[in-house]
């Protein structure tokens, strides 16, 4: 009934609902339902779960095959139907694979996936335990590539094989984000390396001195960075900001000053060492930043004698949410 109503969906998003399982609500079968194909044909947007019956997969193939971001969340073995579905994808762009469980194995969807090798520019992949990675060596089109790796703490080595993708070139890529978990130092230089130059935006949370050098010599085209900073690295933060002169916005993690920069001082560099487009502060920590309306009036007096053509923005991000009452700063000239 309301298949007939919605002429074409753009997005549908099918999880279950709290405390009720997908596989308890009886199947439907799309394929009969009146005006089912003429509703989903132009599905766009799809987020799901992997848990969802087999044959509703195969219901879905039948019908969509534009999907353009596609956004699954794996939480039960890999099913044929599921396999399928991705197959028959034939423009598929953004892709997000999350996986819930730390022994499950999903290496049977790779096939799948490597089919859509020259229209992928997004890839999003998260989750627990050994996450493979070398498939995606093929992506060429590769833009975004984020990757959360929550095991082991985010110790270094958590992010599955990356090693196999350290010496891969992706001509293409503008974006790449590493958030809890990272590559062993050594693979990650070695794929800066190779992609560095391209990069306008780059996070991981590091702490090597080393890597800021690596960045400052391999990244000079990054707008937005987000690296961790250590007591006393300040000339760490000197040379990137000699080197990417085309940084518009970082990210600081504050979360206690006796092992990360102190934020005057950080903010003092900033003032004189930052690019010209320079307009954006993020800071983010684990414990309350403790950064006093004395401390910004300082900031704000000698930033207003810098040349800058755009607002400063300060956004405080913290585990509890909390709101600063300054936003921007209009430059005075």
């Amino acid at each position: 009934m309301f298949m007939n109503q919605i002429p074409s969906l753009k997005e549908l998003i099918y999880t279950p609902l709290e405390n009720i399982k997908i596989s308890d609500v009886p199947k439907v079968i799309f394929s009969y339902l009146p005006g089912a194909k003429n509703c989903l044909k132009d599905l766009r947007v799809f987020k799901c779960n992997s848990n969802i019956c087999s044959e509703f997969f195969y219901q879905l193939s039948r019908i969509c095959h534009n999907i353009q971001f596609l956004d699954i969340e794996l939480e039960s073995e890999i099913t044929n139907g599921l396999i399928v579905f991705l197959s028959a994808q034939q423009n598929l762009k953004y892709l997000k694979l999350k996986n819930n469980l730390v022994d499950l194995d999903w290496t049977a969807i790779i096939p799948s996936l490597i089919k859509h090798t020259y229209t992928l520019t997004k890839f999003n992949l998260c989750g627990e335990g050994y996450l493979p990675m070398s498939f995606m060596a093929s992506f060429n089109n590769l833009k975004e590539l984020v990757i959360r790796c929550s095991s082991d703490g985010g110790k270094v080595d958590s992010i599955g094989d990356f090693k196999e993708l350290q010496y891969v070139t992706f001509p293409q890529l503008k974006i790449l984000k590493f958030c809890y978990g990272h590559p062993h130092k050594v693979f990650l230089i070695n794929f800066l390396e190779n992609n560095g130059k391209n990069l306008e935006e780059f996070s991981v949370i590091e702490e090597d001195n080393f890597l800021k050098f690596i960045i400052a010599k391999f990244c000079p085209n990054l707008k937005k960075l987000f690296i961790i900073f250590e007591k006393d690295d300040l000339k760490g933060l000197k040379l990137i900001f000699k080197s990417c002169k085309q940084l518009e916005s970082m990210k600081f993690w504050c979360s206690d000053k006796e092992h990360f920069l102190d934020k005057n001082e950080m903010l003092e560099v900033i003032i004189k060492y930052s690019p010209k487009n320079f307009y954006e502060l993020k800071f983010y920590g684990i414990k309350y930043l403790n950064l006093l309306s004395k401390d910004l009036e300082l900031f704000f007096i000698g930033w207003k004698n810098r040349v800058s053509q755009n607002l400063l923005s300060i956004i405080i991000l913290l585990n509890v949410i909390r709101k600063l009452s300054i936003e921007k700063f209009d430059n005075e000239e």
